[in-house]
């Protein structure tokens, strides 16, 4: 982070020198160094090599070894001192106490840092001279601030509700809502999620493969006759249909292909053919402004924080009444037109939260959120109670997202 951030640094000893931070936490003190002695060690003050060989050692090597384990410890006091310097207003150290091998190595060095004053010196430092220098260290250290009383209870609460804050999360999908609010999730299609390649996914985690060539099919489609909109009142569909090149029988098999559903090309471009001539997407072929797979993303204030709200919308068109309306595809498997009413009330909260987002990022209203269930003759529907359901968004996120 920039050095003005309000942020909580994590940094090494060594690098935290010459800086100073209002709050300091040190820890990792009860960590006792161990040394490994190595075959060969080089003793400054003699300028000689001292030498292990098997079970031989030179005379001076014993002494070097515990000099080499002096010197650890106390170069672990010297960074603690530094870290424990670094703090202006208060100083945290962390440690412990092993009952059962009575570790107080943390609270040796504690006690070395708080004895060291303006001319003590830390013992076993030396140049490279030989001479025993004294390294001086300017002590600034204070009294210590008496802790408040400690309330276990308290500190849990407090403890579980900054968890729950935290994990709240900072962005959800329209889709993700309509999940968790709905009591078969399983049935519910995810085309929000992020695109991550996988030929079964590629439009969405939580999509099936012939979903997701369904949506692909039809986005390319009206893309592709974009230039030709919008349709006039007395033009036809299957004329501009006509001029697709690929049409909608090859450009399904292609997308098939590259989804892994090859054998369900048929499928795919007759529901393609269907939802291209009803008369929910005819009305966005017709209106002054249309737009096609369109990210969109806003900020909801929920009970719990702020949440940004995104997802993609199949097809968003202002009519001729300068109003908005979303309609959405779905391809779930539909066979009477009481089981797409189900369908209908797990995604009401969906195309709730799809109106909101599209509200919050323009400034105008939406008029209406339709989907359109491909798989049905007569599968259009739309939510009755559209500005109730995007007044009770936030409670229904702060649930949603527990």
């Amino acid at each position: 982070p920039e050095t003005d951030d309000d942020a909580v640094r994590i940094m090494t000893m060594h690098a935290a020198k010459g800086l100073e931070f209002p709050i300091v936490i040190l820890l990792g003190l009860e960590q006792n160094p161990s040394v490994t002695s190595q075959a060969m060690l080089f003793d400054s003050s003699t300028g000689l090599t001292e030498v292990r060989l098997g079970g031989l050692q030179t005379p001076g090597y014993a002494a070097q070894v515990e000099w080499e384990k002096s010197h650890a410890a106390t170069e672990q006091v010297r960074l603690a001192y530094v870290g424990a310097t670094r703090a202006r207003d208060q100083l945290v150290v962390s440690m412990y106490q092993s009952t059962a091998r009575g570790n107080r190595h943390g609270a040796g060095i504690v006690a070395q840092i708080a004895s060291l004053g303006e001319d003590a010196a830390l013992p076993h430092t030396r140049t490279s001279a030989g001479v025993d220098g004294g390294l001086r260290l300017q002590s600034s250290i204070v009294g210590a601030s008496p802790l408040p009383e400690y309330a276990p209870d308290i500190w849990q609460q407090k403890r579980t509700e900054s968890v729950r804050h935290r994990s709240f999360p900072q962005a959800v999908t329209a889709t993700s809502v309509a999940k968790a609010l709905a009591a078969h999730e399983a049935d519910i299609e995810d085309k929000d999620a992020e695109r991550d390649g996988e030929a079964t996914d590629r439009a969405g985690r939580g999509g099936t493969a012939f979903g997701s060539t369904l949506h692909e099919v039809l986005q390319v489609a009206v893309n592709r006759i974009s230039d030709r909109l919008p349709l006039a009142d007395d033009a036809s569909v299957d004329d501009v249909l006509a001029v697709l090149d690929p049409g909608i029988e090859q450009l399904a098999q292609e997308c098939a292909k590259d989804y892994g559903v090859s054998a369900s090309a048929g499928d795919i471009a007759r529901l393609a053919n269907r939802a291209l001539r009803s008369s929910a997407v005819v009305a966005g072929l017709r209106a002054p402004q249309l737009w096609s797979e369109i990210p969109v993303a806003a900020t909801i204030d929920t009970p719990r924080g702020p949440v940004v709200m995104e997802g993609i919308i199949d097809l968003l068109y202002r009519d001729h009444d300068g109003q908005l309306v979303i309609l959405d595809y779905k391809s779930d498997q539909v066979d009477s037109d009481a089981a797409v009413d189900v369908k209908l009330g797990h995604y009401r909260m969906q195309g709730a939260a799809y109106a909101a987002a599209v509200e919050r990022a323009t400034g105008d209203s939406v008029k209406a959120v339709q989907f359109l269930f491909v798989r049905r003759p007569d599968g259009l529907r739309e939510i009755d109670n559209l500005r109730e359901l995007i007044e009770g968004l936030p409670q229904a996120l702060a649930h949603a997202t527990v």
